[in-house]
This record gives C-alpha cells, sequence and structure tokens, in this order.
C-alpha cells in the first residue's frame, strides 16, 4: 500500500519529492521482498523445487531428503498449500533432464533479490542524503530569512526615530509659528483697545469740559491742595508727637495712634481727589 505523501508546512518542495522517492524506493523493496513474480515464473520455480525434493538427493549424493523438504515446506508458506499441491499434481508427468537448470534458476532468483535490495539501499541512502541537504537549505533559508528580517525591523525603526524627529520638529515650528501669530494678534487687539480708549476719554472731556467747569474744577483743586498742606502738617505733628511721647501708656499710644491713622486716611482721600480732579 502506498504511503501518502504530503506536503508539511514550512517543507521546500525539494523536500517533498525526496521523501516520495524514499516512499516509491521502499515499495519497490517490499514488491521484491514478497516475490511478486509473474505465474509463469512462481509455477518454475514451485517446479524446480518439487524437483529438489524427488531428485534432488540423488544428483547431489545426499541421503537425508529433509534437507530439500525444508525447501519446500518454505515454499507452502511463501505461496500457499494448495496452489503447491497443484504445482505438484501437474509435475508428476514432467521430468528434468539437468540439475544445473535449477541451480542457475535460484542463482538468478537470488541475485535479482540482492540486486533490488542494494538498488533499495542505494535509493534510501540517496533520498537521505537528499533530505539532510534540502534539510541544511532549509535551515540556511530560515537563518537568511531570519537576518534579513532583522535588518528590515533595524532599518524601520531607525526610519520611525527620523521621522518621529521630523513630527517633533515640525510641531515646534508649528507651535512657534503660531505663538507669534497669536501674540501679534493681540498687539494688534491691544492698541485697538487702547485707540478706543483714548477716543472715549477725548468725547467724555468733550462733553463735560466747559468754560465754567474748568473755573469750578480749578477752584476745588486748590481746595484740596489746601486740605492737603494742612494734613501734612498734622501729620507731621503727630509724628514729632509720636518721637516725643515713645514711653507712654498703652492707653495714651492707642489714641496718638487712631489719631496718626485718621490723618493718613485723610491723606490718601486728598490725594485721590487731586488725582482725579487734576
Amino acid at each position: 500500500m502506498s504511503k501518502l505523501v504530503g506536503r508539511r508546512i514550512g517543507e521546500p518542495p525539494e523536500l517533498v519529492e525526496a521523501r516520495k522517492e524514499y516512499y516509491q524506493a521502499q515499495e519497490a523493496f517490499q514488491r521484491a521482498v514478497e516475490v511478486s513474480l509473474p505465474d509463469q515464473r512462481l509455477h518454475r520455480s514451485l517446479r524446480i523445487a518439487e524437483a529438489l525434493v524427488e531428485h534432488g538427493p540423488e544428483v547431489l549424493g545426499v541421503s537425508n531428503k529433509e534437507t530439500c523438504e525444508l525447501g519446500s515446506s518454505e515454499l507452502k508458506k511463501e505461496y500457499g498449500s494448495a496452489q503447491l499441491m497443484n504445482v505438484q499434481e501437474m509435475m508428476k508427468n514432467q521430468s528434468y533432464s539437468s540439475f544445473q537448470d535449477t541451480v542457475q534458476f535460484w542463482e538468478f532468483l537470488s541475485g535479482d533479490t540482492i540486486r533490488n535490495a542494494e538498488e533499495f539501499e542505494r535509493s534510501v541512502k540517496a533520498a537521505v542524503d537528499r533530505a539532510d541537504v534540502l534539510q541544511s537549505e532549509q535551515e540556511e533559508v530560515k537563518r537568511m530569512e531570519w537576518n534579513r528580517r532583522c535588518e528590515l525591523t533595524s532599518l524601520l525603526v531607525a526610519q520611525a526615530n527620523e521621522l518621529t524627529e521630523l513630527l517633533n520638529e515640525y510641531a515646534v515650528g508649528v507651535h512657534h509659528e503660531s505663538t507669534n501669530e497669536e501674540i501679534k494678534w493681540l498687539q494688534e487687539m491691544a492698541r485697538t483697545v487702547a485707540a478706543k480708549l483714548r477716543a472715549l476719554k477725548a468725547q467724555v472731556l468733550a462733553d463735560t469740559y466747559n468754560q465754567d467747569a474748568v473755573s469750578a474744577l480749578r477752584k476745588a483743586r486748590a481746595e484740596v491742595e489746601a486740605s492737603l498742606r494742612e494734613a501734612h502738617s498734622k501729620l507731621e505733628a503727630a509724628q514729632l508727637r509720636s518721637r516725643q511721647y515713645d514711653n507712654l501708656s498703652n492707653t495714651d499710644f492707642k489714641d496718638i495712634a487712631e489719631e496718626y491713622e485718621q490723618v493718613l486716611d485723610r491723606i490718601k482721600h486728598l490725594t485721590w481727589s487731586k488725582t482725579n480732579l487734576h
């Protein structure tokens, strides 16, 4: 029975062909061992075996007939007793003139079997050697593929790093440009707001100030300045008293401090009035 020859995953076609040749050689050897001969050769071999049983001792001068009967029993095991009996019945009316033909025929059969065995051995050895070579080539191909894959992976990693650096530089450049544009926009907006405030201030001044308002404002300013001078005088007097009464009690010092704070508040109020009425 022939074996199924399939291709395993990852095997090259050469390895499959080598395995196929190995199985074919094995089947040829099996057929040689089983002696699958044509009927004519089979019948002839059986006839010669019977001749050995009946006439072998006379030709060879052998007194023990069991030796030839042993060969007949082996043939019965190989080809079957029924077929052998038929041949024996057919051979009863035949005679053999020479024992040399028998010897030559068995030499031919044995030589054919040996040649088949040697051919099978050579085929098996060649198939094994070829399989080893193909296996080595397959391992070499795998190693080369792995090295190539490593090289490509390293190249891809390097390219990815370079691309990342370029993207980072591009992002920084875009951010810088965006920041500059935003700064310019804010500057223009600030200028616009400042111009609008100046326009509003000029409009307010134009609508508010007249001849009477200017005189009133100047009078109020003079009063504020006088009050400011008076407040400064009181502050200086309070500071002088504070230096003079450093050793006063806590109660007296608290009263002086409150008076000092009141003077400061008045100075701040007058300063604000002067600034806004300028």
